[in-house]
């Protein structure tokens, strides 16, 4: 079912690029086996789901901001690119432009590693 949805994506074209998601190094391997999980950030009241970035710059401005405040000085960090296509039920409504959240699992075979120790 899922390759039929990704056909049916990119013959209508809908959902071309790829969304962004900045995690901790040591959490690519698993996420790479299982993929990505909703979760709620713990230190939030935010919605449970995957916090996704429009665009790499989105992704690198956030953590240059209030993302970079979430994570130790020296944590390796690695900037995960989410093929579209791989994106399931989307929230957009978020209050944060430069954000989406997808409230399914995304499986492994749509994300890709675009830069490491960022």
């Amino acid at each position: 079912m899922k390759e039929i949805l990704t056909e049916w994506r990119k013959f209508l074209k809908e959902d071309e690029g790829a969304y962004y998601h900045i995690t901790r190094s040591e959490n690519v391997p698993s996420i790479m086996r299982s993929g990505l999980t909703p979760a709620k950030p713990m230190d939030m009241e935010d919605v449970e789901g995957v916090y996704l970035f429009r665009s790499a710059v989105a992704a690198e401005d956030a953590l240059m901001n209030w993302l970079g405040d979430r994570f130790d000085e020296d944590e390796p960090l690695t900037l995960l690119r989410v093929d579209s296509a791989g994106v399931g039920e989307l929230d957009t409504d978020s209050a944060a432009g430069f954000e989406a959240i997808s409230r399914t699992t995304i499986a492994p075979e749509f994300i890709s590693v675009e830069q490491e120790n960022i």
